[in-house]
């Protein structure tokens, strides 16, 4: 039988959040990764990413740095919470960048505490996020993830999210960013 997860509400953040955002459990687990390759024409770059299966299962640390959340708490950028109703526990996050110049914003961390995954709390903060940003006048929402985050990957396309981009300089552990995008409206 499938969990279910507790009553929980999704409200933005204060700062005295942030210590709570930064204790929940950010590694994830995978078995794939989106693999990358260039080939440079004299007419044309192609770029391909395909899905490869990793030999076995790998467990990585998602480092959210804290000015990242403390960033979001200022100027047209915004953190929400997802917040247990019974008790004053944060199970979940997200982090929205507002780009001031197009009307757009990037999604740029969705966390869930490991108890609270594959529970819809992601989609949950995801679906408030959508509902701000059509509040805001908002074009369109992307999301930056990394392409050995498969599980995020996953998520993107299961939430009507497309492939639309990539930063190969993005990450400091040089991990490749990839950009999914939806019309906010």
């Amino acid at each position: 039988m499938r969990p279910t997860v507790p009553p929980f509400l999704i409200r933005e953040a204060l700062s005295t959040d942030i210590a709570q955002c930064l204790e929940l459990d950010h590694h994830y687990e995978t078995e794939r990764v989106w693999q990358m390759s260039v080939q440079p024409d004299t007419s044309a770059i192609t770029v391909n990413f395909r899905t490869e299966r990793l030999p076995r299962a790998i467990d990585i640390a998602y480092e959210v740095p804290e000015d990242h959340l403390k960033n979001a708490l200022i100027h047209d950028n915004v953190l929400l919470v997802a917040e247990l109703k019974d008790e004053p526990t944060i199970i979940g996050y997200l982090v929205i960048h507002r780009e001031q110049s197009f009307g757009n914003v990037v999604i740029k961390h969705i966390v869930v505490d490991d108890l609270y995954r594959r529970l819809g709390v992601g989609r949950r903060l995801l679906t408030i996020a959508q509902r701000w940003a059509l509040e805001h006048d908002i074009r369109h929402l992307f999301i930056e993830t990394q392409t050995q985050n498969y599980p995020s990957i996953q998520f993107c396309q299961s939430c009507g999210f497309t492939f639309c981009g990539f930063n190969d300089q993005l990450f400091p552990n040089n991990d490749i960013g990839v950009y999914f995008g939806k019309s906010a409206r």
